[in-house]
């Protein structure tokens, strides 16, 4: 079925349809791993339609790339609300577990989570709203961090800033797992055992 952009002649069961389509290609591009060299054309082409009606549903390519990257966001939070929580620990080691995985599988929308500003005037409808979802799953993987931790009478400011040192250390496991993936050496243990370790000692921490 050939797609147009004109509004007059695109039905609304079309646009739903199309759009849902641009979404699930765009979806695709980003679990290959190619969605950092992705073009309107080149997408248009995958889907089946010009690129013009690209932009009938999308304002531009960042627009489209935030609506991507919140999808994927929304189903990792959905993942962390169902890890375990047996005991503080055992539920932020399943929550670091799910973020590397995801920066494994959704590396752009992985770096979103430390990159999104939505507080940057310039920041679009679309921008705003993928990045209110990233501070959802950081403040609630700073929840996990201060429950393992536990209070710090004595420095009430210390858990916090524990909890983002947790977070950006968390990303840099990724960015080692993403280089040795790149040159052939990739050690699916080796950041697991860095993660172990680190999270073990935070209990002593403060």
């Amino acid at each position: 079925m050939q797609y147009v952009a004109s509004k007059k002649r695109m039905e609304p069961v079309t646009q739903d349809h199309l759009r849902s389509r641009i979404l699930a290609v765009a979806h695709q591009l980003q679990h290959g791993q190619e969605l950092r060299q992705l073009n309107m054309r080149r997408l248009a082409q995958h889907v089946g339609c010009c690129p013009g009606a690209i932009y009938y549903h999308f304002r531009s390519k960042q627009d489209l790339l935030c609506t991507i990257h919140q999808g994927c966001m929304e189903t990792l939070l959905e993942q962390l609300h169902a890890c375990p929580n047996t005991s503080p620990l055992t539920r932020l080691v399943a929550m670091s577990q799910g973020l590397l995985r995801f920066a494994g599988s959704c590396p752009d929308s992985f770096d979103q989570l430390f990159q999104a500003d939505a507080g940057r005037h310039s920041a679009s409808t679309a921008e705003k709203e993928m990045a209110a979802v990233g501070q959802l799953i950081q403040a609630r993987f700073v929840v996990a961090v201060q429950q393992q931790v536990g209070p710090a009478p004595q420095a009430p400011h210390a858990t916090d800033m524990l909890a983002t040192l947790v977070w950006y250390f968390l990303y840099g496991l990724a960015l080692k797992q993403r280089v040795e993936k790149e040159n052939n050496h990739q050690n699916e243990n080796s950041a697991e055992m860095l993660l172990f370790s680190f999270l073990g000692l935070l209990k002593h921490a403060t």
